[in-house]
């Protein structure tokens, strides 16, 4: 079943720790290649994601997209 209907979903609210981090993963991935800036209609929600690191601490983080409501 196609649904051409737009998908809004509102950005997710990050925490003084995580915007330079977000900042410098975009950066980092717009240098290599592997994202570009868009200026079409459609973006996908990001989180950035806790890991432990090898001693059960949670310092590393690393951005996910959310396709929950894509997958709809």
């Amino acid at each position: 079943m196609k649904d051409d209907n737009l998908i809004f979903r509102q950005p997710y609210g990050f925490s003084e720790v995580e915007k330079p981090l977000v900042q410098a993963w975009t950066t980092k991935l717009m240098d290599v290649g592997l994202v570009e800036l868009s200026k079409g209609q459609y973006a996908l929600t990001m989180i950035m994601q806790a890991k432990k690191n090898i001693f059960g601490n949670w310092i590393e983080h690393y951005m996910c997209g959310d396709y929950c409501s894509v997958n709809k």
